[in-house]
């Protein structure tokens, strides 16, 4: 019985390499998958046996070359680290670096310098970093900014944790230099990346441009916030100097009012004691005009009398 090394498989049939270099097709089915041996009714010999190994490490070998070679492997993620320089890194599931994608010219000049392609993102960024604090794109004299963002390629995967460990490791680069810099870690899907393309920047540029706006957005609503409520306290200061001056005005014509109602009263009383001085004074001539009158009569009465009695002198006489 001879063993050969599975190399094709159908539904119906497989076709097998033997240690001769001989093809085989052989009918029926099999549970073994491509690349495992399996037993066909030859006979064998010891060079046979060898050349049979030697083809499968052949095969073995290829296939590692062919998975390790770059666009091969399926890319898992994309991850851009900015600083200015920007770069965006292509990595398999593994977070290893397929390809890398430079922004600008001072990124290609610092990849050049470092080793990338299939080395552990991790390392890659913390080399790319050190390398920007060397070429003094973080200096002690201005603010510095490292954003790194992460885009799966297959939504909603649990990809927090990877980016935490890239922000930590960035933070302990910038530590160990001496520097000072803030780093941000965000994710962006797809739609966010595209869109970054089609602006001629990062993705994580376009979300830090994305938030600052909102921030200066939220700035701008606080200050319109606060110059509305300035506003409504001067109308409402406004209102209260309003209503306190008509108190005052209002106050103040209350005293006018008495001393015109006292004036009213007072020539209400002065047109009484007018009109009392008056009828006393017509009762006065009327009593003085009917003394008068009665004091004519009187006078006529006793002039009558007087008459009278002279009048009865004479006759005696």
């Amino acid at each position: 019985m001879l063993k050969g090394l599975i190399v094709e498989k159908g539904e119906k049939h497989y076709i097998v390499l033997t240690p001769t270099g001989e093809y085989k097709k052989i009918k029926g089915f099999t549970k073994m998958n491509i690349g495992q041996e399996v037993d066909i009714y030859n006979p064998f010999s010891m060079t046979k046996i060898v050349s049979l190994a030697a083809a499968l490490l052949v095969i073995i070998l290829l296939g590692e070359a062919m998975f390790k070679m770059p666009g091969q492997s399926k890319v898992y993620a994309y991850v851009t680290l900015d600083i200015n320089p920007s770069v965006e890194f292509a990595v398999d599931r593994n977070y290893a670096v397929l390809k890398a994608y430079p922004y600008n010219s001072e990124a290609e000049q610092i990849l050049s310098g470092i080793e990338y392609l299939h080395a552990d993102i991790n390392k890659v960024l913390a080399d790319f970093t050190q390398a920007a604090i060397e070429y003094e794109y973080i200096s002690d004299d201005q603010e510095n900014y490292i954003v790194i963002s992460l885009c799966p390629t297959i939504p909603d995967e649990p990809i927090e944790s990877k980016l935490n460990e890239m922000t930590r490791m960035q933070n302990e680069v910038i530590e160990s230099s001496g520097k000072e810099a803030k780093v941000d870690a965000v994710v962006v899907d797809f739609k966010t990346r595209e869109e970054a393309k089609d602006l001629g920047i990062s993705p994580g540029q376009l979300k830090r441009n994305q938030k600052e706006l909102k921030e200066d957005n939220n700035i701008i609503n606080k200050e319109e916030k606060k110059e509305i409520k300035r506003e409504e306290k001067e109308i409402k200061k406004e209102e209260q100097e309003k209503k306190k001056k008509a108190k005052e005005k209002e106050k103040a014509k209350t005293p006018n009012k008495e001393v015109k109602e006292k004036e009213k009263a007072l020539d209400k009383d002065n047109k009484n004691a007018k009109a009392s001085q008056k009828t006393t004074k017509e009762e006065k001539t009327n009593m003085k005009n009917n003394e008068g009158k009665k004091n004519n009569g009187n006078n006529k009465t006793l002039k009558n009398n007087k008459d009278k009695k002279q009048k009865k002198e004479k006759e005696k006489n």
